[in-house]
């Protein structure tokens, strides 16, 4: 996006948006995914903290699983042993690989529209109190906003 001071990068916008997402909520991992605007598949956007990113793009059609739940519940999914839950999760080959215990995600929504998800992921059991979601739903409010900035200035 160019403005009269100069250019806004978003991917380093965003990249350093999702180091504070990880630094502020402990995490080991973060992804955002965005929704294709014209299949309303989720897409791998942005991860950091994995070990294996590789074996995460392959994962392109994970919509069916916690992402995709995320995405029908309009709200935050939150497993705190995600084992527990099930030893048949769509990217579970993943999450061994990545030894990650708790994951958590959100929507991100603009103007009233799902845009993607943001995902965290623990590689130890964590369960969140009251202020840890405060914290995160504020996180992924700014990521939606980061992400609507170069669609405001074509307005």
């Amino acid at each position: 996006m160019s403005t009269k001071t100069g250019e806004i990068n978003l991917g380093n916008a965003l990249d350093l948006l999702l180091e504070l997402v990880m630094r502020q909520v402990n995490a080991d991992a973060v992804n955002l995914f965005l929704l294709d605007k014209r299949t309303a598949q989720p897409i791998l956007y942005k991860s950091l903290g994995l070990k294996k990113i590789s074996s995460l793009s392959e994962q392109r059609h994970s919509w069916k699983g916690l992402i995709w739940r995320v995405i029908q519940k309009r709200d935050l999914v939150s497993l705190p042993n995600i084992w527990i839950e099930s030893s048949s999760l769509v990217r579970g080959t993943l999450f061994k690989q990545e030894c990650f215990t708790s994951y958590h995600g959100i929507p991100l929504v603009a103007e009233g529209k799902i845009i993607g998800v943001l995902e965290v992921f623990h590689r130890q059991e964590f369960s969140p109190n009251s202020a840890w979601f405060r914290l995160f739903r504020n996180l992924a409010e700014q990521v939606s906003y980061a992400l609507e900035i170069p669609h405001l200035a074509e307005k």
